[in-house]
Parts: structure tokens; sequence; C-alpha cells
């Protein structure tokens, strides 16, 4: 018989060595842990025990690490996402880390430490401290520009941004924003930024290539944390205060739907971090009022699940969706 060549599964024989499943990284900061949510179907798949308060989680881009900073314990924890094994407890010499960012590539992550004023870059190749770099007053929120040139961090006391050169860790660019800045992310088109602004009830738009401010808009609330939606059309964005989540069009920059989670304690009603899923279709934002983790579907705007953690979450993050399957032709 003829050699012939053949194609398996119509025509295709899939394989992947590492196909990294849809993961929601919570951190609980009241219970120092890091719990792991399976968003296929909500279920919490694994428990990591932290050092003491874990704040926002930092994911690589291939889905096999997460970097957690620890604000008590002035250190950041790398676990092996494969299994929840602790890689390293980086004691970072800077006080109170409370967000982490890795750049597209993934060699290098930036700390943000709220209390020294500093952002700590670290070589994920071999853990080592490459710079500490001077930021604002109590850094407390950290971004990448999609294209890793840059690093954005807000500064809560000093109301402005700094802006960090990832090639050589220099501050490129400080620009003042808003009093009290809270939550920064950039948009998949790699030409905006989006801050909240707490103390004015606003959003600051930030034009990545001039780093000059050209919107600022209000909600009616006071904003914590946005993530953008994959296709850059949407703002979700988390509130103080209260458990009112915010949405916004970003090609208008307007309010387009408000929505009260469904679970609140009196005086404690509060949302925290927020993520969306790689597709779109879904929300996740964490309560620290109830300790949920609410599931919102985007185009009803509806929350259709919520998810009970271990207690007080507050960063969420989502892992990188699972890279597309080789096609491997096989001879017969």
């Amino acid at each position: 018989m003829s050699s012939a060549s053949w194609w398996l599964l119509a025509g295709l024989v899939l394989t992947s060595p590492a196909l990294a499943q849809p993961f929601l990284y919570v951190a609980n900061q009241a219970t120092d842990s890091v719990q792991v949510i399976n968003t296929l179907d909500n279920a919490i798949v694994r428990t990591i025990r932290t050092p003491f308060s874990p704040a926002g989680i930092a994911i690589s881009a291939d889905g096999t690490r997460a970097y957690v900073p620890n604000a008590g314990s002035n250190s950041l924890l790398v676990i092996n996402a494969a299994n929840g094994a602790v890689l390293a407890n980086l004691g970072l010499g800077q006080q109170a880390p409370v967000a982490a960012v890795l750049t597209p590539n993934g060699q290098r992550v930036f700390v943000a430490n709220t209390v020294s004023g500093t952002v700590s870059v670290i070589n994920t190749a071999n853990f080592a401290l490459l710079a500490n770099v001077r930021a604002g007053f109590s850094p407390i929120a950290l971004a990448v520009r999609p294209d890793g040139s840059r690093v954005y961090v807000a500064n809560a006391s000093s109301g402005d941004v700094t802006v960090i050169n990832t090639a050589n860790n220099q501050v490129v660019r400080t620009t003042q924003v808003c009093p009290g800045p809270a939550g920064i992310t950039t948009t998949p088109d790699n030409n905006y930024a989006y801050i909240a602004c707490p103390g004015t009830n606003s959003i600051v738009q930030l034009e990545l290539d001039t780093n000059e401010v050209i919107t600022r808009f209000d909600i009616g609330r006071a904003p914590v944390n946005i993530s953008i939606s994959p296709d850059g059309s949407t703002g979700f964005v988390t509130t103080s205060g209260s458990t009112t989540i915010i949405v916004f069009n970003t090609l208008a920059n307007t309010v387009t739907n408000t929505l009260e989670l469904p679970v609140c304690l009196g005086a404690r009603c509060s949302s925290a971090g927020v993520a969306h899923t790689a597709n779109g279709r879904f929300a996740y934002v964490a309560d620290p009022s109830s300790d949920m983790v609410h599931v919102i579907n985007t185009d009803t705007k509806a929350v259709v699940s919520s998810i009970r953690v271990e207690g007080g979450p507050r960063g969420v993050t989502m892992s990188p969706p699972a890279p597309a399957p080789d096609a491997v032709e096989v001879e017969q």
C-alpha cells in the first residue's frame, strides 16, 4: 500500500502541550489566599496560601505563572499556574507592594510599592531585581501598553500618572490626571489609557502617544477599577462605597448602563476588581463586602452567577486565552 497523506479529525490532528483553561485568579486579602476559578463552570479549582495581604495579580502571557504582590509582607509570590506550587517568594526591600503587571513578552514584571513610592522591575528568568524606579506619591495601580513599550503608574497621593520606558526603566513623563487616581487600564488598540478618579466621580482618558489627558467624563459614582472589553468597545467600572457597576461606551465616552450587584451588607457595600473573559461575554467582579465574585453577562448587563470565595476578594485577573492548536500532518 502506497503512502498517503491524510488528516485526522476532519483534516487535522490538534496538538498543543499546554492549552490554558480560562482561569480567573482572585486575591483574597482577608484570608491571605489566591483562589483559582475555572470560568467554564465557575468552580473553584485551587486555593493557594500566600503571605500577608495579597493584592493585584499578574499572569504571564503563556499562562504558566502567576505573580502576586503581598502588601503586608513586602514580597512578590511567584506561582506555577499548572499546579499551584510556589516557585519563589521574592523579598522586594520596598514597602506595601499592591499591584503587578508583566510586559507582553513575559520578560519583566513591574510591581507598584505604595508606601515606598517606587516601582520594582524584576527579570522573570532569574528573579533578579533590575531597578526600583521612583514614581509619584503612593503608586497604587499599573497598566502596560499592549506593545510593551511603556508601563503606566497611577499615583494616588500625587494625583498623577508616571510613564516608564520598559526598554531602560526610565521615567519619560509624569502627567497630572486627577486627585486620588485609583485603577488604570489600557485599550487593546494600543492608543489610550483610562484612569478611575473616585474623588471627582469621573474617568480620565489618556492618549498614549502624547501622554496627554484628552477627555474627562462624569459617571455619577466614585470609580475604583476599570476593565475594557477585548474588542475595546465598552468599559466596566467598579465603584467605591456601593455595589453599582457602571458601563460606558469607549467611542463616545458616555455611560450606557448601570447595574447593581445582588448582595450588599449595609455600609460595607463595595466592589473591587473587575476582569473580562477573553471572548468578552462575561465580566467578573470581586465583592469584598459579601465574599463573592459576581459574573455579569456583558450582553444583557445582568448578574448570572455569584461565586463564594474565602474572604475579602480584591484583585481579579483573567488568564490569557489558550493558544491556537497546531495542525500536524500524519503520513500513512
